[in-house]
């Protein structure tokens, strides 16, 4: 996991999630990583906190533009809202989900009502065993429906 996290060179973090991880008093993101805090509303930000946390309310294709302007090539995105936000917009390329060997009794959907009627489809990349029996599983999210691909292919046969 170690990796996984310093090979991310900028982190988006919604509101709430960032608030929990302020209630921790340990900051996790180390060295130069950006860090932005994705808000409608102003964010306080303690003096200990490194210069590279910032705020910010831009729509996910604009922020994720200009993110890539910048040079930043690994975002990770944290927080359930901002990740349907970011889904919903057409703004994720992977997935990588760390399932930890608990169950919750409450919280906040990962994916909530982020598919509106409508599948996101994923290709499975790989899955690695952590410590302590946390599961990471990396997906490419496919922008386009495999059924669609195989039921344009069965026409194009049939038409010949």
């Amino acid at each position: 996991m170690k990796r996984f996290l310093a090979a991310m060179d900028c982190v988006i973090l919604g509101r709430r999630t960032y608030e929990s991880i302020i209630a921790l008093n340990h900051w996790p993101f180390k060295g130069r990583v950006r860090v932005y805090v994705l808000s409608s509303k102003p964010v306080l930000f303690p003096k200990t906190l490194p210069d590279t946390v910032r705020h910010t309310s831009e729509c996910p294709q604009h922020l994720v533009r200009r993110l890539a302007d910048e040079g930043h090539e690994q975002i990770w995105l944290d927080g359930a809202e901002t990740i349907q936000r970011f889904l919903r917009a057409g703004c994720v390329d992977d997935i990588v989900l760390n399932e930890f060997p608990v169950l919750l009794g409450d919280g906040i959907r990962l994916f909530g009502d982020t598919l509106e009627n409508e599948d996101i489809h994923l290709k499975l990349k790989g899955t690695k065993e952590e410590k302590f029996g946390i599961v990471q599983r990396h997906y490419r999210v496919l922008k386009e429906k495999p059924v669609e691909k195989l039921t344009a292919k069965k026409e194009q046969v049939e038409a010949d």
